[in-house]
């Protein structure tokens, strides 16, 4: 009695050697090249953006942590 499902070795492995259709030079020769310029004052609004998010989440977890789900036993 053969509890594993017989299944094929060739279907767990990925085929590595599949040539892709395009290059990496391709690929960013197809992204404009603003793209590639750093900003820091773009890279420091993302930061606070993310910063102010996690914040707002963490205020409403802590609000909703109160009588929402909690019920007194008793």
């Amino acid at each position: 009695m053969q509890l594993t499902p017989n299944i094929s070795s060739s279907l767990l492995k990925p085929n590595c050697k599949a040539e892709l259709p395009f290059t990496l030079q391709d690929l960013k020769a197809a992204i404009p090249s603003h793209c590639f310029e750093p900003s820091t004052w773009r890279s420091l609004a993302y930061f606070f953006l993310d910063i102010g998010l996690i914040a707002g989440l963490y205020a409403i977890a802590a609000s909703l942590n109160s009588w929402l789900f909690f019920q007194p036993s008793g």
